[in-house]
């Protein structure tokens, strides 16, 4: 039995997932330096406490920017097959990619791809074949069906 979810939510379930681990990293590191903060009050004036804590948030809030905005998403997994078709207006293919014009020719052909093996078999990553096919889809040449774990 497989289940069949659309490629937006697999993307934006990943994507959700990244933005609560770039949190929970910032809020840690947060709380480990206002607690290191907190062992060496004695020795801290109130304004160097008041710095040092300033600093601390921010280097939380710097943190957890810069995981969410430097990860990229990963490969659909193998097992991952994405169902789609090609609409008439493909015939037009102008301003295409030659990784978007060589896919929609696939996608005409058979119908389905799994993004990690086309990938391999192209020499691309496979987020370049599941980002072509957005693109694809978002400019109206195909039509995502749905995404099937086997």
């Amino acid at each position: 039995m497989s289940a069949v979810i659309g490629l937006e939510e697999a993307l934006d379930r990943r994507k959700r997932r990244r933005t609560i681990a770039a949190v929970e990293l910032g809020l840690s590191i947060t709380v480990v330096s206002l607690l290191v903060i907190t062992v060496l009050s004695p020795i801290l004036t109130p304004r160097q406490e008041a710095l040092a804590a300033s600093l601390a948030v921010l280097a939380g809030v710097l943190t957890s920017l810069s995981y969410y905005h430097s990860e990229v998403l990963p490969p659909m997994p193998s097992r991952y097959r994405l169902m789609a078709e090609v609409l008439p207006e493909a015939v037009d293919s102008a301003g295409l990619t030659d990784l978007e014009k060589r896919l929609l020719a696939y996608l005409a052909e058979r119908g389905a791809l799994r993004p990690a093996e086309l990938a391999e078999e192209w020499g691309v990553t496979p987020f370049a074949i599941t980002s072509a096919l957005l693109r694809l889809e978002r400019a109206g040449y195909v039509r995502i069906r749905g995404l099937t774990w086997e």
